[in-house]
């Protein structure tokens, strides 16, 4: 995978996990979402696949505009490549940290991300 926009995101977690919110920004929510209209993914085909077996893993099964289940790792490429994926099909994901070293990544769902 082309890691070049995730790498940014991430380095930008990690500093807003050890000093706050970078100024600008409210949160670590809106900082990600501006990273990402900024830099859509854009996957090969074989990426393409990829993303659809981990959306098909977390989306709802009863509409997939819905909010995901969570994914949570100590993985942080993992975690990227999940949102990544996320983002890709619903435009948007939630990444938290729960302590020091585990990342929680969900999406709200196509809905939310599209105002409605």
């Amino acid at each position: 995978m082309n890691f070049g926009k995730l790498e940014r995101t991430w380095l930008v977690i990690i500093e807003v996990n050890k000093m706050g919110n970078i100024k600008g920004f409210k949160d670590l929510s809106e900082q990600i979402s501006f990273l990402q209209s900024e830099d859509p993914v854009i996957p090969s085909d074989e990426e393409e696949k990829e993303f659809r077996e981990v959306f098909d893993f977390l989306k709802n099964k009863d509409n997939w505009k819905f909010p995901t289940k969570t994914f949570t790792t100590p993985n942080l490429d993992l975690a990227g490549e999940i949102a990544d994926a996320l983002i890709f099909f619903t435009g948007g994901a939630e990444v938290s940290f729960i302590g020091d070293r585990v990342v929680e990544v969900s999406s709200k769902g196509y809905y939310h991300y599209i105002g409605t």
